[in-house]
């Protein structure tokens, strides 16, 4: 019996040794296919740097201004604020890139597209939208407001006007 045992522990024990000696390869196998694969990696990423340095050492600064969404034909969301902001200081349609391109040439710089008066009109459509959305929000929250009113013939053309003012008549919308 006691050579049974024996035996069937050193079975027992050569099947472990060969266990172990499986997954000492095994791993082994694995850790030079993760530094193979890493090392690998690390070239790509290093290729990929010289790349982009080259680029930028060979980029020349653009005194070019986009206007333009280069994904898109539309105007950059720069582009709109900027016609937004003249329209609100009183610059007229017609006038906006006249404004924008003295600007520019102070600054050294040149715009890749300049809008049209349509598409000028169109930026301050959204404008108007936009302040109508904001006042809307606005009001929302507030209590106790008052709307006031004015209206004004010049030359054949009525032109109106609308306040609205708080409890405290302080704040007008």
């Amino acid at each position: 019996m006691l050579q049974q045992n024996a035996t069937k522990l050193e079975n027992e024990n050569t099947e472990l040794k060969e266990k172990i000696e499986e997954t000492r390869t095994n791993k082994s196998e694995t850790v030079d296919i993760d530094v193979s694969n890493l090392l690998t990696e690390n070239q790509n990423l290093k290729e990929c740097l010289e790349y982009a340095e080259n680029m930028l050492l060979q980029e020349e600064p653009s005194n070019i201004v986009l206007t333009t969404n280069p994904e898109k034909t539309v105007y950059s969301t720069q582009t709109s604020l900027c016609v937004m902001n003249l329209l609100s200081e009183g610059v007229g349609v017609h006038h906006v890139t006249n404004v924008m391109t003295h600007v520019a040439d102070m600054c050294g710089k040149t715009f890749s597209q300049l809008p049209s008066v349509s598409t000028i009109n169109r930026i301050g459509d959204q404008r108007v939208s936009l302040s109508y959305k904001h006042i809307s929000e606005e009001l929302s929250t507030q209590k106790d407001t008052k709307l006031q009113s004015d209206e004004t013939r010049k030359h054949g053309e009525v032109y109106k006007v609308y306040s609205i003012r708080d409890e405290d008549e302080r704040n007008g919308y």
